[in-house]
């Protein structure tokens, strides 16, 4: 096989080489097989997002690969399983200062029989 001046291809374009396999890692999916040819770019800058709660995603508020700055809003999650539970403690709450209400006029009547 003859070889232009210094320039090689691989022998199979089928088979990605040592450095596009190894740019494959982390690109989820999207994988650069052939960086020099496909125009494929990453990012510089990457991070992972985490949400700090559980919950079903309802917007998204960014197109993918856009550029996004610290302190912009990304995701919605669904508020509905939170509201719930916020009722819910409001109704503890309510519940234990009814029955301390109840317990202080009760020790109060005790004393005044005793």
């Amino acid at each position: 096989m003859q070889r232009d001046a210094g320039l090689s291809k691989p022998e199979s374009f089928d088979q990605p080489t040592q450095a596009a396999r190894l740019s494959d890692e982390g690109t989820a999916g999207r994988a650069c097989r052939y960086p020099i040819r496909s125009r494929c770019f990453e990012a510089v800058d990457k991070v992972e997002v985490r949400p700090l709660v559980t919950g079903t995603i309802v917007a998204v508020y960014f197109k993918d690969g856009a550029l996004v700055k610290k302190g912009d809003r990304l995701f919605s999650i669904d508020p509905g399983p939170y509201a719930a539970e916020v009722d819910r403690t409001a109704a503890q709450l309510a519940a234990a200062q009814a029955q301390e209400r109840y317990a202080t006029s009760d020790a109060a009547g005790a004393d005044r029989l005793g």
